[in-house]
């Protein structure tokens, strides 16, 4: 094999500079390419690394975290006033829930009240159902939304937070709609009655 007009095998390394200009430049651009690969790599390596430890830092913040807060959250809700914990509820027992939560939204003069429940189906999860000691088994979802003034929305999630049938509230949203009326949502799970 020829390159330029010398053949590969007749080229020597220590005599470079008297190589045709093809080969020469092959080469040498052979040999910058390599350099840039390893100052590249030097460089990123260390950046990796880093990058891999802060993730591993960051979850397990949010493992202590969850650890933490969770055992307190249902701790003060089993100090609450029934004494008894987080309460499931029964399927009869969700509409008339639910039609509490909508009602209490209205006594505290909120507007545009909607509590839309939110039912897992099969595409949602790996097969037809969710299982049996999953949260999706042992909970539901709903998704309440209210327009008002900022401190009566507040006083609704408060007053619902504080209920016994709800496991945790996220998805938090408060929006200005106007003068002093925010629009706010909140994505609400709640504990549901199993029954085998």
């Amino acid at each position: 094999m020829t390159l330029g007009k010398t053949p590969w095998r007749e080229l020597n390394l220590e005599d470079i500079a008297l190589w045709d200009a093809a080969p020469r430049r092959f080469v040498l651009g052979l040999l910058a390419s390599l350099g840039l690969l390893c100052v590249t790599l030097y460089w990123l390596m260390p950046q990796y690394e880093v990058l891999q430890q802060r993730r591993q830092l960051n979850h397990q913040l949010q493992t202590q975290f969850a650890q933490q807060v969770n055992p307190w959250a249902l701790a003060q809700k089993s100090q609450g006033a029934s004494g008894q914990g987080v309460q499931a509820l029964s399927k009869d027992a969700l509409a008339i829930w639910l039609a509490t939560i909508a009602s209490d939204a209205q006594a505290l003069g909120l507007t545009g009240i909607k509590v839309a429940p939110q039912m897992m189906d099969a595409s949602q999860g790996a097969g037809s159902a969710a299982p049996a000691d999953s949260l999706e088994a042992i909970s539901g979802r709903v998704l309440l939304q209210a327009d008002g003034d900022y401190a009566a929305l507040a006083r609704w999630w408060a007053a619902l937070s504080a209920s016994e049938h709800v496991l945790s509230m996220s998805q938090i949203e408060m929006n200005g709609v106007g003068d002093k009326r925010v629009h706010g949502q909140v994505l609400v799970r709640f504990a549901l009655e199993v029954r085998p």
